[in-house]
C-alpha cells in the first residue's frame, strides 16, 4: 500500500498489510507494517500454537521452525504456478491443473454438503490421499522432462517444496485446501488502491 510519510515529502513509501484469517470463526485481521520483513508475523504470532497456512514466502520460515506450530501449504499458490506454465507447456500444465481443479471441486462439494470436520477427514482419506501421492510421483517424473530454468520445472519444484505442507490438510478436517479466505479478505484493499491511490500517513494506514 503506497503511504505518504513525513521523511519523504511528496513521495510515498510502500507499506504492507499482514492479513490473518481464522477459517473456523471467519474472522479477518489486518495489521499494517512499514516493511515486509519476517518481524511482522514473528511478533504478531509470538506464542501462537497451532496450524499456520501460508504460501512459500521465506519470511514464514522462522515461524514454521517452531515446535508449537505446524505449517500448512496453499494449493491456490501451487495452482497459480502451473497456470503460468500453461502457455509454454500445455499438456503437462493442463494435467496438473485438472488434478488440482478436481480437489477444489471435491472441497466445494464438502462445504455444500455441510460435512463436519470429521467427515471431511474421512472423505480426504478415502479419495484424496492416494491422488495426492500419485500426483507427487507424477511431478517427480515429469520434472525430468523440463529444463531447470523452464517455467514448468519451476512450477513443479515449487509444488514439491510445498508438498509436505499438505499432509496436515489430509490429516485434519479443519484445515483448508488453500488460504483463499485471505485472498478474498484483501480484495477490498486491492480495489481501494485504485480509488484512493494512497494512505495519507502511516497512522492512517
Amino acid at each position: 500500500m503506497p503511504v505518504l510519510i513525513k521523511r519523504k515529502k511528496g513521495k510515498t513509501h510502500k507499506g504492507y498489510y499482514w492479513v490473518y484469517f481464522d477459517p473456523l470463526k471467519k474472522i479477518a485481521l489486518f495489521e499494517y507494517k512499514s516493511g515486509r520483513s519476517r518481524e511482522g508475523p514473528n511478533e504478531f504470532l509470538k506464542g501462537y500454537e497451532g496450524v499456520l497456512q501460508v504460501d512459500g514466502y521465506a519470511g514464514y520460515n522462522d515461524l514454521a521452525a517452531k515446535d508449537t506450530l505446524t505449517r500448512a501449504a496453499c494449493m491456490a499458490h501451487v495452482r497459480r504456478k502451473f497456470e503460468q506454465a500453461r502457455e509454454y507447456h500445455n499438456v503437462a500444465a493442463e494435467y496438473a491443473l485438472s488434478s488440482i481443479g478436481r480437489w477444489f471441486d471435491i472441497e466445494r462439494e464438502a462445504v455444500k454438503a455441510r460435512l463436519t470436520h470429521g467427515q471431511r477427514y474421512d472423505m480426504r482419506q478415502d479419495i484424496m490421499v492416494k491422488e495426492f501421492t500419485d500426483f507427487r510421483h507424477w511431478m517427480l517424473e515429469e520434472a525430468n522432462n523440463h529444463l531447470p530454468k523452464s517455467i514448468m520445472r519451476k512450477a513443479i519444484e515449487y509444488a514439491l517444496g510445498q508438498w509436505p505442507g499438505f499432509d496436515i490438510f489430509l490429516d485434519d478436517g479443519r484445515v483448508e485446501l488453500s488460504n483463499n479466505w485471505v485472498e478474498n479478505a484483501i480484495r477490498p484493499v486491492a480495489l481501494g488502491r485504485k480509488n484512493y491511490l494512497f494512505k495519507g500517513s502511516e497512522s492512517a494506514a
